[in-house]
């Protein structure tokens, strides 16, 4: 049973932070906090360049209004017209293609199978859906390795060092649509986060990403890294053949702690 249906505050907590990487060097250079920012820009020219989506969005950054029809009425006869067609618009504004962006995979509550229960804790087991490991494979054909991270703590060490270095960001899970249609909460969250509300947003075709990111305030054309302090403390190495085949197990006390 998924741990989400023991309570279903369990969906929305974050347990694991997942970053997956084409060589453990890449890893274990971030476990030692060296963070790697890329602008949005560079998956922007991934799938330009590749004609593929995964690593690649051209959508990144960019607010998509889908392809609408206009309908018209003939005054006279009350006849419909023929619908007019509005082609679907994606714009990118020059500031969210420069933005820096790192990019997490998140566990949380529905993707924890309980294997045992006592008194006061829950062993879970990492379970990833059949249909998002071949999608995550096509994604990132080379990224065979994994690093595991306790989200909660790895959120608080990134939020002490950015504020020391009086580094302003936002963080937040990404929420995946459907960019065929209209979506208000989408569309109004353009105006929301000082501007980046389009960097907390994907195209649904992405979902099996299950992304979490932290934005920065800054502009950058190029990478740019940041020390936040080794944190090997709370993270391990696994392949990602083993997180797919084996899963990871853990404890999860069962005293959920309260929100802020």
């Amino acid at each position: 049973m998924k741990l989400s249906e023991y309570n279903p505050v369990y969906e929305e907590l974050m347990f694991l932070f997942i970053k997956f990487g084409e060589e453990k060097w890449h890893l274990e250079d971030l476990e030692k906090g060296n963070v790697r920012f890329n602008p949005a820009n560079t998956f922007i020219e991934q799938e330009k360049k590749t004609g593929e989506k995964g690593i690649g969005d051209k959508q990144e950054a960019s607010m998509v209004f889908p392809l609408t029809k206009y309908y018209f009425q003939d005054p006279d006869t009350d006849e419909w017209l023929p619908a007019l067609e509005a082609s679907s618009t994606t714009l990118t504004p020059n500031y969210l293609a420069n933005t820096p962006i790192f990019c997490l995979y998140i566990i949380r509550g529905d993707s924890l199978e309980v294997i045992n229960e006592e008194e006061d804790c829950y062993h879970v087991k990492v379970v990833i859906s059949e249909e998002d490991k071949v999608l995550l494979y096509e994604d990132f054909p080379t990224y065979e390795h994994a690093l595991l991270i306790d989200a909660t703590s790895f959120v608080r060490r990134f939020t002490e060092k950015m504020q020391e270095k009086n580094m302003e960001f936002a963080n937040a899970i990404v929420r995946y649509d459907d960019y065929s249609k209209h979506n208000h909460e989408r569309f109004k969250s353009y105006k929301n986060k000082h501007g980046i509300g389009p960097l907390f947003w994907k195209n649904q075709d992405f979902k099996q990403q299950k992304e979490y990111r932290f934005v920065l305030d800054d502009q950058i054309t190029d990478v740019s890294v940041h020390d936040v302090g080794d944190f090997s403390d709370y993270c391990s190495h696994i392949t990602r053949e083993q997180l797919f085949d084996e899963g990871f197990n853990f404890w999860i006390n069962k005293k959920i702690p309260e929100r802020d």
